[in-house]
């Protein structure tokens, strides 16, 4: 959509385009360049006249693996399209394509520390003689930025890496207007919500970073403005029927919640907000805290991945690196698991010795098992997976259902034996309590079930019109009713706004406050 910020009007101009890799206008403000990600492995940059007509094509290129077009910009003098390309794990490399549409040139290359791109955004300062970079790795766990003179001469290099190591959650970089410092924003925790974001002004030369508040997660700057983008949301948990009836309200708890899980009696729904882990009864219809996060540990006090033991009686769940129970009646928790770093979805096996989770490694994710009582805590690596959903056990113990690259698949707690059972990638999957079907439901809260011994999907319900957030669904294990006819799931409504900020200043030194006194 277009605006004049004269007008309240806004108007279409395209629209399918990825919204990760944001639209850039042309030097001349006359054109608009996006990417489209139309299959998996197919990505287009498309170029559209703001007085209107039809979206043109400029670049389309085959996307292998991890490597593909990524970040763009705009030249300084509107004669090239600037992209990052990443051609082989950890390597990078900056093309160009002179004029729009041409053949890509290759130019200057790098090296991250990390080969994992999850996004590249490139930005020109004011005076159009740097070129910025932030490399942000997938699901935003760390980020880099790198600086290069424009035209490229000499190589790029990286600069406020004590800043974005305090700060690896980077969202957003903008040039100020001085073209000396950086407009950062930064995620704190691991929801959307806009107060749980930073903002800092950085100094390239000192490598110093200014805390000013939350102005926004998404900047884009002009030399006089920016347009700063934040994202209030409110998560809250859906109990939707297999059969595509109405969805329902299963707790009232105004502060919303996420991470449900059904108890075993299904009297009980645990779940996560930001008063900690509660547990919602439903014949009291209320819910009591189990765990604060001031009960744990400082750097342990973001929680998620809530389940029930197999035995009922104590609640299971994940912090930063760690994996603790607690009892369901409540009590001090107890760390089974520690030093765990980037762990996600941990799970315990259905005979309660063993815990399941997924540990982010550089352009993978493993699936690792530990059994519990093993005083070295070895962690044995059962498979490589996709980021997909997370892996679920079957109540026999038999197979845990896991993304493959190669689509939806089972393997033994042992990692020797595996099974491709569809090309299919859900965004979450669960069992039935007799372990012969996985119940799937898709980024459009499309629900089916497969049966395990066919290999046979069947569609259930299309429970799109709930509005459920795909975020929280990939991260998020749904939870089966005792009766097995209705999933809980976490829907996120968000409220969007983009704020107009005028009269932010770079911070001065002493000597040109003191030269301003003077005058």
């Amino acid at each position: 959509m277009l605006r004049s910020l004269d007008s309240d009007q806004a108007t279409l101009i395209a629209h399918g385009f990825d919204v990760a890799n944001p639209p850039v206008f042309s030097a001349d403000g006359r054109r608009l360049f996006h990417f489209t990600i139309e299959r998996a492995d197919t990505r287009k940059l498309w170029s559209t006249s703001l007085a209107g007509g039809k979206r043109e094509l400029v670049l389309q290129q085959e996307l292998t693996g991890f490597t593909g077009m990524d970040g763009l910009a705009v030249t300084p003098d509107s004669e090239s399209l600037l992209i990052v390309q990443e051609h082989a794990p950890a390597r990078f490399s900056f093309w160009t394509s002179t004029p729009p549409g041409t053949a890509l040139k290759r130019h200057a290359d790098f090296e991250s520390s990390f080969p994992n791109l999850g996004r590249a955004r490139l930005r020109f300062s004011h005076d159009g003689h740097q070129l910025l970079m932030m490399l942000r790795a997938r699901g935003f766990q760390r980020a880099e930025l790198w600086t290069m003179d424009w035209p490229f001469a000499g190589t790029p290099h990286q600069v406020l890496s004590p800043i974005t190591q305090a700060h690896p959650s980077l969202i957003s970089a903008e040039w100020m207007r001085d073209n000396r410092h950086l407009l950062l924003s930064s995620r704190i925790g691991n929801t959307n919500d806009s107060d749980t974001a930073v903002s800092l002004i950085a100094d390239l030369e000192t490598g110093k970073a200014l805390p000013i508040g939350p102005l926004g997660f998404h900047y884009a700057a002009s030399r006089d403005f920016i347009l700063a983008n934040t994202l209030p949301s409110h998560q809250e948990i859906v109990e939707l029927p297999l059969d595509g009836s109405l969805h329902r309200d299963p707790i009232a708890d105004r502060r919303g919640g996420h991470h449900p899980a059904w108890s075993h009696d299904g009297q009980q729904i645990a779940y996560v907000n930001r008063d900690g882990l509660r547990l919602w009864n439903r014949a009291l219809r209320s819910s009591r805290v189990v765990v604060r996060p001031d009960a744990l540990p400082a750097e342990e006090q973001s929680l998620t991945s809530v389940s029930f033991t197999p035995d009922g009686l104590r609640l299971l769940f994940a912090s930063n690196t760690a994996v603790w129970v607690v009892p369901a009646t409540g009590g001090a928790p107890t760390r089974i698991l520690t030093g765990l770093d980037r762990i996600s979805s941990p799970l315990l096996s259905p005979d309660r010795q063993s815990v399941v989770y997924r540990v982010h490694e550089q352009d993978h994710y493993s699936l690792i098992k530990t059994r519990l009582g093993d005083t070295t805590q070895a962690r044995i690596k059962i498979t490589t997976t996709a980021q997909g959903f997370a892996p679920v056990w079957s109540p026999d113990g038999r197979y845990i259902a896991m993304q493959d690259k190669e689509g939806l698949a089972l393997i033994s707690p042992s990692g020797e034996d595996k099974r491709v059972l569809a090309q299919l990638a859900p965004s979450a999957a669960v069992w039935s309590a007799d372990s012969r079907t996985l119940y799937l439901v898709d980024r459009n809260a499309m629900f089916s079930k497969i049966d395990i011994a066919s290999g046979l999907e069947q569609r259930l319900a299309d429970h799109s019109r709930v509005g459920i957030g795909t975020q929280t669904i990939s991260t998020n294990r749904p939870s089966l009713s005792l009766d097995g006819k209705s999933i809980l799931l976490t829907r996120i409504s968000y409220d969007s706004h983009i704020n107009l900020i005028g009269g932010l200043e770079p911070p001065t030194t002493f000597w040109q406050r003191l030269f301003r006194r003077k005058l």
